[in-house]
């Protein structure tokens, strides 16, 4: 599951902040956002 805003960046852990992702999806945006600083 991903956090769609990062829990980090004030994000909450609740459904409607998750979606159901590949883990190759999910690395490429982990690491796109923390080139850029944040979430979204």
């Amino acid at each position: 599951m991903d956090h769609i805003v990062a829990l980090a960046n004030g994000g909450a852990d609740d459904d409607d902040n998750l979606r159901a992702i590949n883990r190759d999806c999910h690395k490429e945006k982990t690491q796109r956002e923390s080139r850029r600083g944040g979430g979204v």
